[in-house]
């Protein structure tokens, strides 16, 4: 039940508290068939907990009660927004009026696109919005309906958890890691580029006949050139800078660019850390430098993190993670060390 409690909040108004959504009947998706249904007390306190550990909602207001008890109400984070789109259709459903209201009370987060979304229905593109919306998330940032599912079995809690903590998944589910994720997928390789003539789709036409969509689909360009400098990607980039300005677009990208973070755990925190740093300084509007400026200070960084701290010795990810002795001193080495 938690997917339905999820939407619930991200649709609201105002944070709620598990009394309101007991007293509400919830959207619940069955065998292919929604249904509309009151959900009990104690599974709505359950479904709040395991949300509220996997960070996709969060306490807005909390006060002790006479009782001595304490009174929570929630609202939905970023990463709820996105779990959600991820979760569709498979976990959840969305109306068009959903999508509406979603857009409306998370503009927050995605200010560029939901902030858009009456402007895409009165250009009449608002069906090429809804389906990219819903597409490009599935190959965003971390797993967060197969983490749900492990934290909700007991065999799987501490894995599960060890992973919530891990330093490459905070950092790939970084509000601006998200958020430019969305926006790069979303104007820069677009479902809405793939249908019609590549010179002239409607989606195209929008984004150059708005500034601020332009502006944005700009930076998210050089953002996605700095991350992929290394995987050969320039001339699919270089096709989409003219596009832009008014060329053809380039064909469909290759399943290489769904793949960015298909990768060895370790080569994956160093490509994390850059993302996180490339995105962050584009909210700060910065000029973000490129991996080959700051590889170095970021693997450095990844070293230390391996390193002993009573002898120096370098140890790999797999002896602290199970807090093995240090290969050189014997040190019993910290788990939280990987984490910092």
């Amino acid at each position: 039940m938690a997917f339905p409690i999820l939407k619930h909040l991200a649709l609201s108004k105002d944070p709620i508290t598990p009394y309101t959504i007991e007293k509400t009947k919830l959207e619940v998706l069955r065998n292919g068939k929604i249904e509309k249904t009151w959900i009990d007390k104690p599974t709505i306190f359950k479904a709040l907990k395991l949300l509220e550990e996997v960070r996709l909602i969060r306490a807005a207001e909390q006060k002790e009660c006479r009782d001595g008890r304490i009174r929570k109400k929630y609202v939905v984070t970023p990463q709820g927004v996105v779990a959600l789109l991820r979760a569709y259709p498979i976990h959840c459903t969305f109306s068009w009026q959903d999508v509406r209201n979603l857009a409306e009370r998370q503009m927050a987060f995605l200010p560029v696109i939901f902030g858009k979304w009456n402007y895409f229905r009165q250009q009449q593109v608002e069906k090429i919005a809804f389906k990219s919306l819903f597409y490009y998330p599935s190959h965003l940032g971390p797993d967060w309906t197969g983490m749900l599912a492990d934290m909700s079995e007991r065999k799987s809690l501490a894995s599960a958890s060890s992973i919530l903590q891990s330093r490459w998944w905070r950092l790939l589910s970084a509000e601006c890691v998200l958020r430019h994720g969305i926006y790069g997928m979303m104007l820069v390789e677009a479902y809405g580029f793939a249908d019609a003539s590549p010179r002239d789709t409607p989606w195209l036409r929008i984004i150059r006949g708005d500034a601020e969509l332009l502006e944005m689909a700009r930076k998210e360009l050089l953002r996605l050139r700095l991350e992929d400098e290394m995987d050969d990607a320039t001339a699919y980039y270089d096709r989409v800078s003219k596009a832009l300005d008014g060329g053809e677009w380039p064909p469909p990208v290759t399943d290489r660019v769904w793949d960015r973070d298909r990768m060895q755990d370790d080569a994956r925190e160093v490509r994390a850390s850059y993302r996180y740093l490339v995105a962050s300084q584009i909210d700060e509007g910065k000029t973000p430098k490129s991996f080959g400026d700051v590889r170095e200070q970021l693997v450095k960084e990844f070293l230390d993190r391996r390193t002993c701290p009573k002898c120096g010795q370098i140890n790999g990810t797999s002896s602290f993670q199970l807090a093995k002795p240090c290969e050189k001193c014997g040190t019993r080495l910290d788990p939280a060390q990987l984490n910092r």
